[in-house]
């Protein structure tokens, strides 16, 4: 009696499972995979890297490193505070030949545009010195970018990291 019961039951499901049925199963299972899989891959490309010295294009992050800007005449920048963060004070010092005077400076946002932050760099020695903060942002981490235009037009650019604290 529950050896027929058994495989009554089992002919039953037989008849319920149609190839129609299979394929709809099918397909919601690729579906959900892809889902997941695409979820997992987007939320890991966010997290920001602790210990990345290099940006995105093999720029340098002046946030973890100096940064030697290219020729003609390269010149080092670099910050008193590492890792810079947001709110807080920190100093730029620019290196290099002694032609090279910054004629105007900025800080703003490359990943998220905060307005430009102006930069007066004075002569201390042989630098040139800015103070300088950065804004708090909402993402876990922003790129920041240092633009100097220096006396004879030349712009050179430093970008940098600032993770949320």
């Amino acid at each position: 009696m529950l050896v027929a019961g058994c495989c009554r039951f089992g002919s039953v499901m037989q008849g319920k499972l149609t190839n129609v049925r299979v394929f709809q199963l099918l397909l919601v299972l690729f579906i959900l995979l892809g889902l997941v899989l695409w979820r997992t891959l987007s939320a890991g490309s966010s997290v920001p890297a602790q210990t990345n010295r290099i940006l995105a294009g093999g720029e340098c992050d002046l946030s973890s490193a100096d940064c030697r800007l290219p020729p003609p005449d390269e010149l080092l920048v670099s910050s008193s505070l590492r890792p810079i963060v947001p709110e807080t004070p920190f100093t730029l010092t620019l290196r290099g030949h002694p032609s090279m005077a910054p004629k105007h400076a900025w800080l703003e946002g490359r990943s998220m545009f905060m307005g430009r932050i102006p930069l007066s760099f004075s002569r201390q020695g042989d630098a040139w010195v800015a103070s300088a903060m950065v804004g708090a942002c909402s993402e876990p981490a922003m790129i920041w970018q240092l633009t100097i235009v220096l006396e004879d037009g030349q712009q050179l650019t430093a970008p940098f990291r600032v993770n949320r604290q």
